[in-house]
């Protein structure tokens, strides 16, 4: 359901069923399947730099030294890695807050996206429900974002809190590269993350299959993952460059000018079809997308 500032909202249907995943649990489940696959994991051990062929790591304040084939940088927003093979870039972030709060939910299957500059400007708000009673609250901002945070959960009557998560999330960039010789990024790493709505689990696992092969069958990893994901990635940053454009007043006609028939069901992972549907269906969104 999309809410607008002035309490209108619109529901439809996600093309694809959408899953709460504890993340710490799959997390573990990749681990354990990579091992199964042949992997060895070294516990323990930070990252330090990494420079002609070798990478250094720090083990309980003991620097080591590695020869490697290939380093793939898969270590989040602030990718250590990046920044070692001259990969970082000039980044943006989005700070996103998030509790788990005592909130009654009448549909476990409905989860809520709350569009309003007083507390989600540049982003939106969320409530996701666990089950009937506990909901995952969260917001995303550039800056500010504990102030926001707060504004948020005031709009929502103050639930009560059970405990609170805080994290990085990367804005994508079409213009970096993602390899420098033998050392490639991935995932949050390498900004492979969805602008609308900041998700980047899907897209960081198809980025993963395209790496593979052009490790394995010595392949350019930038022109496959671009001609794998691109495109999409492209076209939801260039959704989230309008919706930033907007004032609470443009929220509330883009719902009031959308219905169930234009947003019957979304594709939120790769939105061509989807957007390009609506459109077709309903014409008046058009108006915002040529600049309102």
């Amino acid at each position: 359901e999309l809410i607008s500032p002035d309490n209108n909202s619109i529901m439809f249907k996600l093309k694809e069923p959408d899953l709460i995943t504890d993340r710490m649990k799959l997390d573990k489940f990749l681990a354990e399947e990579s091992v199964n696959n042949g992997a060895k994991l070294e516990l323990n051990q930070r990252f330090v730099g990494f420079e002609n062929g070798k990478v250094t790591v720090r083990n309980r304040g003991e620097l080591k030294n590695f020869e490697i084939e290939a380093l793939i940088g898969a270590d989040g927003p602030n990718s250590q890695v990046a920044k070692s093979a001259g990969l970082y870039g000039e980044r943006k972030f989005w700070i996103a807050r998030q509790c788990r709060a005592k909130i009654k939910s009448d549909d476990i299957n409905l989860y809520k996206v709350y569009f309003n500059n007083e507390f989600a400007p540049n982003f939106f708000g969320w409530v996701v429900p666990e089950d009937e009673n506990i909901a995952r609250i969260g917001i995303g901002a550039e800056k500010d974002s504990d102030h926001y945070f707060k504004k948020f959960l005031n709009y929502l009557g103050n639930p009560g809190i059970i405990d609170y998560q805080a994290g990085l999330i990367p804005i994508y960039d079409p213009k970096p590269r993602r390899r420098n010789n033998n050392v490639y990024l991935i995932g949050d790493a390498a900004l492979q993350v969805k602008a609308i709505s900041g998700g980047g689990i899907l897209k960081g696992m198809l980025a993963a299959e395209e790496l593979s092969n052009a490790i394995l069958n010595d392949l350019d990893y930038e022109r496959l993952w671009r001609k794998r994901i691109g495109l999409d990635l492209w076209i939801n940053l260039k959704i989230r460059q309008m919706l930033n454009n907007f004032s609470n007043e443009d929220y509330n006609k883009l719902i009031r000018f959308s219905n169930e028939n234009a947003l019957s069901s979304f594709n939120r992972e790769f939105p061509k079809k989807s957007l390009f549907n609506s459109l077709f269906k309903n014409p008046k969104l058009d108006f915002f997308l040529c600049g309102k």
